[in-house]
């Protein structure tokens, strides 16, 4: 009898031992967990942060050199004025539109999010049409294919080539 209560003591001991053991596991897979998500959202942010200030600085930029050109231009050319003021207003529509798509990103539960795709090699050509109604001679060559190219790989293209002109 005392020997089975030694071995039901031991195996006891065994027992809670090893539950401890999983238990202890559990918690600290639990906060890597947790780690791994807050290090995703602080990426994201950084992302949305940096592409909110490349949208940002590209479209001010644009409308502060036309705004300089319609005041230069408004009592010498009143239709160049003019039509620098209208681009003005498109950079500003697009500046919104392209602000939206990138917060829209932050909606999961949003359905437009996926209506509007972020830019990519297709859009530098209307990235350099408006470079140069800012008065700026800008000229944009792709070579080769590009829809094999993946999404964000083209996003960074843009927003490279967007930085470079801004």
């Amino acid at each position: 009898m005392v020997v089975a209560a030694a071995v039901l003591g031991a195996n006891a001991r065994t027992t809670r031992a090893y539950l401890a053991a999983v238990e202890e596991r559990a918690a600290r897979l639990e906060q890597e967990h947790d780690q791994q998500a807050r290090l995703a959202v602080a990426e994201e942010r950084t992302r949305i942060t940096r592409e909110m200030h490349d949208i940002v600085t590209h479209n001010l930029s644009v409308m502060v050199a036309l705004t300089d050109a319609a005041v230069y231009a408004q009592h010498r050319s009143p239709d160049k004025a003019t039509t620098a003021m209208l681009q003005i207003s498109e950079t500003g529509r697009q500046a919104l539109t392209d602000m939206r798509r990138s917060l829209d990103i932050l909606r999961t539960d949003e359905p437009d999010a996926e209506r509007h795709p972020l830019p990519g090699i297709a859009q530098l050509e209307a990235l350099a049409d408006q470079m140069c109604a800012a008065g700026l001679p800008t000229r944009v060559e792709v070579r080769g294919g590009h829809t094999h190219i993946p999404a964000t790989a083209q996003l960074t293209v843009y927003r490279l080539v967007q930085e470079a002109l801004t």
